[in-house]
């Protein structure tokens, strides 16, 4: 299951419907709790991350995708690239 990160800032149902035409399980969600024990996360990008960030920490989002269980896993090896199936995800920002 892929879950992408509800964060209020982008149309997310373009994502979400991606990932539906390749028939990939999916679920959209702003719950901390569910971020933190999802398999594979999505945080959809947008131009202003400021806005972004400030978003995420207003839904106290930060510290679920600090704490889920693949960031925690990954984090060591790679601190800038972190890789889901075969999809490198970088942060630039190196805020999260």
């Amino acid at each position: 299951m892929v879950t992408i990160i509800d964060y209020a800032i982008n149309n997310l149902r373009s994502v979400e419907k991606a990932f539906v035409s390749m028939s990939i399980p999916v679920e959209v969600t702003d719950d901390p709790e569910r971020i933190r024990k999802a398999q594979k996360l999505v945080l959809p990008g947008v131009g202003a991350f400021a806005d972004a960030m400030s978003n995420l920490q207003a839904k106290n989002l930060i510290a679920a995708i600090r704490e889920s269980e693949r960031w925690e896993k990954q984090q060591h090896d790679q601190p800038k690239e972190q890789h889901f199936g075969t999809m490198p995800v970088r942060c630039g920002c190196g805020k999260i």
